[in-house]
């Protein structure tokens, strides 16, 4: 159900990337007399032709493959092939066909993004995909304002033709800022708190830790700070907790606290070796009664609870 519901949402799409080619020629035909420029000939209507059928086939034969090396040949080839078809209509036929060389560059791109699963690319190559994608964005979006600008001033005297250009360069925007969110959110690690257990990126943590590490983790991750916060868990520790507040007594006087802090500097190790935060502990241990300790999280972290 899942495969076929993907085709439905990936015709379309194949559909309007390969509208390039169809885009020149309508452009084409509101701005000139064909017959008078002598460009209306059945040979330029079928290259225009092969070059939007070659493009629709590629892009899906780019969607179909299932491997890493198919997809990235496919990709290249089909942006070289589409590059030259481009140049070649734009000197056999009009130079407006140098006008979606950019567009073509931009599709294959975020053809490329579509395929982040298959690619499976490592965060700091998501990062510069992400850093790319802003780049795309920028670009395109200065051309529509400059385009507008001329547009809506009247400077420009191919106005129809600029809106059919800006209309279907907005859409590329869309698409291209819809699949930048999904890499930001791809470069988040998911921290999943599930009942009883935890996991990092999918991996179950409790395999890792042992039960009373998982406990804790869970608890300073829920925003329990405080020794006391944790002990009280425990009904036998209640009144030791009470009592300690109570008289201002030292820490050294707590029989579970050696071990309580010893599992908030091992945890602290963990969360720094996987670069998702670290917890900030006062020098003076009293302190940890009422000031407690603090968790500073990754930006790049994401904590999810799914308790049922």
């Amino acid at each position: 159900m899942a495969g076929v519901i993907n085709r439905i949402k990936l015709y379309p799409l194949v559909l309007y990337f390969s509208l390039t080619y169809a885009l020149v020629a309508v452009v084409l035909f509101f701005s000139f007399d064909l017959k008078e420029a002598g460009i209306a000939t059945p040979v330029n209507a079928l290259m225009v032709a092969a070059a939007t059928i070659i493009q629709i086939i590629f892009i899906l034969l780019i969607y179909a493959s299932k491997k890493k090396l198919f997809f990235f040949i496919l990709l290249f080839t089909s942006a070289a092939l589409n590059v030259s078809s481009a140049v070649a209509l734009a000197l056999l036929i009009h130079k407006y066909f140098f006008t979606i060389l950019f567009q073509i560059i931009t599709i294959h791109y975020i053809v490329f993004i579509l395929k982040y699963r298959l690619v499976s690319l490592k965060r700091v190559y998501l990062k510069a995909a992400q850093i790319t994608s802003y780049v795309f964005i920028l670009a395109l979006l200065v051309w529509e304002i400059v385009v507008g600008y001329f547009i809506m001033t009247r400077t420009e005297s191919r106005w129809l033709e600029s809106i059919f250009y800006n209309a279907y360069d907005l859409l590329l925007i869309v698409i291209l800022c819809y699949n930048t969110i999904k890499i930001s959110y791809m470069r988040k690690i998911k921290l999943v708190l599930k009942n009883d257990r935890i996991y990092l990126n999918d991996i179950d943590l409790n395999k890792i830790l042992n039960e009373d590490y998982v406990s804790f983790v869970k608890a300073i991750l829920n925003n329990k700070n405080k020794c006391y916060e944790i002990f009280n868990a425990e009904a036998k520790f209640q009144k030791n907790c009470e009592s300690c507040l109570k008289d201002n007594l030292t820490v050294e006087c707590c029989q579970k606290f050696g071990i309580l802090f010893e599992k908030l500097e091992n945890i602290n190790k963990i969360m720094y070796f996987l670069r998702i935060g670290k917890i900030k502990i006062p020098i003076n241990k009293d302190r940890l009664k009422y000031d407690g300790w603090k968790v500073a999280l990754s930006r790049d972290l994401v904590v999810k609870n799914d308790e049922i």
